[in-house]
């Protein structure tokens, strides 16, 4: 029989992340959230008054990179303690305090951005200018560049409230992948019990057995057909979410806003030009299996095969 695999608290300690070099302790951690709950009442005191001058400018800038570092190390810490075991209620707790807080401290700052676009464009020329303000030159044209996008500060504050509830789809997704799914375990080739998860799929569709192959794809993707329609449900909400935002930023489609935040051309998406090729490699052996083997079973019959590997 396969050795089952173990909870994490059977686990060695040394095969297990050290998350006290982002937060040591639990006074730590509650002295970095009442820093944060500091950090946010500070806004306030900066509205209205983003155009006066570069110094001023200058120390809005400093405070609000320094509250993202701080949401960055919570939001990693609260996420990769939820991650340690996503049934502990007490981690999922943690991670949703850290997102509500951020949630208020983007409202808090959604002035920013509309007030910045408010400062006339001489006012604005000198700002870049500024050698004080030089390490936030790309930062600031970023913004100017998505101007067409940004709304008033109402609208802005309005959908930073929002951005917790918009991401429901996305969370109910992730508990449900890394909480609640089971797979059930397979037969191997002398009729020892496999378990499948999430972490030995990948190293099992590996394997030189055809049949196993197949027993674990079958097993992997029917506990998500049990739940298609709740899944699709999940999904429904995400799409509309994304498209709602779209709309209300004046964006053509999601998938043009979702490429404006990374910089990137929706030309690149277009299937012209010399942007797109055939495809080669293992998707053509996949379609000269389809003769043989039949669509439904091309996506199992073919191992995936690491580099210095051939299927015997």
């Amino acid at each position: 029989m396969a050795e089952a695999l173990k909870k994490r608290s059977e686990m060695d300690p040394q095969f297990q992340w050290d998350l006290r070099d982002l937060i040591p302790t639990e006074k730590a951690l509650e002295e970095l959230f009442s820093e944060l709950e500091s950090g946010i009442g500070r806004y306030e005191g900066f509205k209205g008054r983003l155009g006066e001058d570069a110094a001023v400018l200058k120390e809005y800038l400093d405070h609000d990179v320094a509250m993202d570092l701080k949401f960055s190390r919570l939001l990693a810490y609260a996420i990769q303690k939820r991650d340690e075991d996503t049934s502990q209620s007490a981690s999922q707790a943690l991670l949703s305090r850290a997102q509500l807080l951020l949630s208020r401290a983007m409202e808090a700052s959604s002035f920013a951005e509309p007030e910045l676009l408010g400062i006339p464009e001489p006012v604005m020329k000198g700002f870049l200018e500024d050698g004080a303000l030089s390490g936030y030159r790309l930062y600031l044209e970023r913004i100017l560049a998505r101007k067409e996008h940004m709304l008033g500060e109402r609208e802005e504050r309005l959908l930073a409230g929002f951005g917790q509830t918009a991401a429901a789809p996305s969370a109910i997704f992730t508990m449900f992948n890394n909480a609640d799914v089971r797979f059930q375990a397979v037969r191997g080739g002398d009729g020892e019990e496999i378990p499948v998860t999430h972490g030995s799929y990948g190293t099992l569709m590996e394997s030189r057995d055809r049949s196993l192959r197949q027993a674990v794809f079958h097993s992997y993707y029917s506990s998500y057909r049990q739940f298609s329609n709740t899944l699709a449900a999940a999904y429904e909400g995400h799409v509309k979410q994304a498209c709602f935002t779209a709309r209300a930023r004046n964006y053509s489609s999601s998938r043009e806003m979702s490429l404006a935040a990374n910089e990137v051309p929706e030309q690149v998406c277009q299937p012209s030009g010399d942007h797109w090729k055939p495809a080669s490699g293992p998707a053509q052996v996949c379609e000269a299996e389809k003769g043989t083997a039949g669509p439904s079973r091309a996506p199992y019959v073919r191992p995936v095969c690491p580099p210095g590997r051939r299927d015997g």
